[in-house]
């Protein structure tokens, strides 16, 4: 019997990643590491990138604060959460 848990214990894959690994993974997925940015793909998708944080980051809409002037921050959720919008902005 003990054997066997011994075989189990072992050989059982890890059933929780750490926190670091989670968060290099998220990191490395959002910041292309490891990518050609000389490929076509890659140049056009930063500049897609380039155009939507300078948009995101004009005077007057990203605010000293850290908010964005157009989201209501006391907002109730709903489906179309403007909250939700300044995460995803963040990861602009």
């Amino acid at each position: 019997m003990k054997r066997i848990v011994l075989i189990l214990v072992l050989f059982a894959p890890p059933v929780y990643a750490s926190l670091d690994s989670v968060r290099q993974n998220f990191v490395n997925y959002y910041s292309a590491a490891g990518a050609d940015r000389d490929a076509g793909r890659m140049r056009d998708a930063l500049a897609a990138l380039e155009t939507s944080a300078l948009a995101y980051s004009t005077p007057g809409y990203l605010l000293s604060d850290g908010s964005w002037s157009d989201i209501n921050y006391s907002d109730t959720p709903t489906g179309s959460w403007s909250p939700w919008d300044h995460f995803r902005r963040l990861t602009v």
